[in-house]
């Protein structure tokens, strides 16, 4: 396969999972802010490049909130999908099943795509 064939499913990938919507990124006691708005507050996935786990650390401002990180791989395979608990405040992925290489994670809040980021898995 060539570089182009390569540029051109990044792009693809990139414009299907889309980008930051409506992101204020303003003061919050979460570090590292990936997310912020009247629903929740999400930070970045950490540690990144992962290598066994890596973790998210949120808030859902109300409890009637719906929300869960999806993660794909390069090629746009979901590999999991996690709810959000209001009860807790913390998401620990495990990672070690996944092969090394990049992945994405889309915070979808109340069934809309908010952000997508990439992040490595590293072995």
């Amino acid at each position: 396969m060539n570089k182009k064939f390569y540029i051109s499913l990044f792009l693809s990938l990139f414009l299907l999972f889309g980008s930051s919507v409506e992101a204020r990124q303003t003061g919050s006691n979460l570090d590292d802010v990936l997310f912020q708005n009247e629903q929740i507050t999400i930070s970045n996935l950490y540690p990144n490049p992962a290598v066994s786990s890596a973790t998210f650390k949120y808030s859902l401002h109300s409890p009637s909130t719906k929300a869960k990180v999806i993660v794909r791989s390069i090629l746009g395979q979901v590999v999991g999908e996690y709810n959000l608990d209001a009860q807790q405040q913390t998401l620990k992925i495990e990672v070690e099943n996944l092969v090394s290489g990049m992945y994405f994670y889309t915070l979808s809040v109340d069934e809309k795509n908010l952000v997508t980021k990439k992040f490595l898995v590293k072995k």
